[in-house]
């Protein structure tokens, strides 16, 4: 059928009526302004979606399906309006290579199963792909991109499977809630939105190298029971990296978490989690923070690195290591300059700032990164020029292999530093507690010490105290004294013996 009606039928669903299952209807180049309702198993066929535009009237649904097996590709479909661009409610029908754009679903999927939504672009709505009361869905190929609340939105819906999708520049880039179990994310993006992932009330929900980076709050929001999130990255979100709230069971592991305005894992009212295997690297707040009612989470194997704080647990219970190790915590030499390791652990445990007295008791000498966590975090982050086992990021020396911490930021490392934590002065040599010179622009106003005027003379600091010895002046005021006392007590003395009692 073409635009100026010279095929078989005058209009498209005239088509569609005459068809029979299995018939195929295709359309060439052109605008059909039309609202359509496939009741029965066909193919409809644009000649692809530059080119075949399907045009609705603002509050109709522009293609609407109620029969199973129906195929529809190569369409433009655009001003559904208050409708809906496309709408399933049958099983086994495919979507492919469509652009969907100006409705209030661009794609809606309810009481059905088992269809298929591939190649396309479904964007500039008010949702992007809409599920309800639906189950055995595959989505795979698509943007979902700039539509005004959700890129997928994911209601009462289980076992759906959506990969390779773009979800960038909604409110919320994929939102499931309401006892949507079980359902799978792949290799998804969810950048520049409100929330990347909000995974509410839907339990066992899987996602796996998906990408949530730039969104306003968190990426990944965690509100349901036995989600498992792998080999994901959560970047440079203005809130928190994963937000867990009220999460329990969680199974968090090999992901990167790097750059987020506030916490890495921020964790409220969440218990039985386990979050392992993780980079966690330059949060602006906490790498780790744990709130009150967060308890018996098990944290082990992460790497934490140069986060304002690494971790700080005000919960109970929650364990920091396993019988294998802990964390590796890239502050620890700093907070335990003479803790020993056999190679693999310190000795020393590693104290939990918060509340809940928590440690990890087997804290890691090394980094637990894999190959793809350094890529993609960049290897050069982790650098050690001095080889002191302080990478450079919380290095205050990085060049000096000795040092290490420079409390006073005079220049020189404390353990070098006869005086860290006063800035006016640094060395003394003789070990007697007053410094051999002032550091460079300071001077007697700037601190308390005395200079050494005897630098390699533990015995004496001062031209006018020889060897410690009390000056002259000060003898003879001395003597002066108890030479008065000795003649008052004679006096009182004989005194005594001129009394007759």
């Amino acid at each position: 059928m073409t635009q100026d009606s010279t095929g078989d039928h005058t209009s498209i669903q005239a088509a569609i009526d005459a068809a029979s299952s299995g018939d195929t209807i295709e359309l060439g180049a052109g605008v059909f302004a039309e609202c359509l309702v496939i009741n029965k198993s066909i193919n409809l066929i644009g000649a692809g979606p530059s080119l075949t535009v399907l045009q609705g009237n603002l509050s109709c649904n522009v293609i609407e399906v109620t029969a199973n097996d129906c195929t529809i590709s190569g369409f433009s479909i655009t001003d559904g309006g208050y409708g809906t661009g496309i709408i399933l409610q049958g099983d086994n029908n495919t979507v492919t290579n469509c652009w969907v754009v100006g409705s209030m679903y661009g794609i809606a999927l309810g009481n059905c199963s088992r269809n298929t939504i591939s190649g396309c672009e479904v964007n500039f709505n008010a949702a992007g792909i809409y599920m309800g009361n639906t189950h055995s869905n595959n989505v795979s190929n698509c943007s979902m991109n700039y539509n005004y609340a959700h890129g997928i939105s994911l209601y009462f819906g289980f076992n759906n499977t959506f990969t390779d999708c773009e979800l960038n520049y909604n409110d919320y880039g994929a939102h499931m809630y309401w006892i949507s179990n079980a359902n799978t994310l792949s290799r998804c993006t969810a950048n520049n939105n409100s929330f990347g992932f909000y995974i509410m009330d839907s339990h066992f929900t899987t996602l796996t190298d998906c990408m949530a980076e730039g969104n306003s709050d968190s990426g990944f929001h965690i509100s349901s029971v036995d989600v498992t999130v792998t080999r994901c990255s959560a970047s440079n979100n203005l809130v928190d990296g994963f937000n867990l709230y009220h999460s329990d069971h969680a199974t968090i592991t090999e992901n990167v978490v790097d750059g987020n305005g506030r916490d890495g894992f921020n964790l409220r009212y969440s218990t039985n989690n386990i979050i392992s295997n993780n980079a966690i690297i330059e949060n602006l707040g906490e790498g780790i923070s744990v709130d009150k009612a967060s308890m018996e989470n098990t944290i082990h194997h992460n790497s934490l690195i140069a986060n304002s704080l690494n971790a700080n647990d005000d919960g109970e219970s929650n364990l920091y290591n396993i019988n294998s190790g802990g964390n590796y915590w890239s502050d620890y030499k700093v907070r335990y300059p003479g803790a020993i390791t056999d190679g693999i652990t310190w000795s020393t445990p590693y104290v939990i700032d918060g509340t809940s007295m928590a440690d990890d008791e087997l804290p890691l000498v090394n980094h637990t990164l894999k190959e793809w966590q350094l890529d993609l975090i960049g290897e050069h982050r982790l650098n050690d020029l001095d080889d002191d086992g302080v990478i450079d990021q919380e290095d205050e020396l990085p060049t000096d292999p000795k040092e290490w911490n420079d409390e006073d930021d005079d220049g020189y490392g404390d353990n070098s530093d006869a005086f860290p934590t006063d800035p006016a002065a640094s060395m003394d040599t003789d070990g007697d507690g007053y410094p051999d010179q002032w550091n460079h622009g300071y001077g007697l106003d700037d601190s308390n010490l005395t200079i050494d005027d005897y630098p390699n003379d533990d015995t004496r600091w001062e031209k006018s105290s020889p060897n410690n010895e009390v000056p002259w002046i000060w003898l003879l005021l001395i003597g002066l004294l108890l030479a008065i006392i000795t003649i008052v007590f004679v006096a009182m003395i004989l005194g005594r013996k001129d009394s007759p009692f």
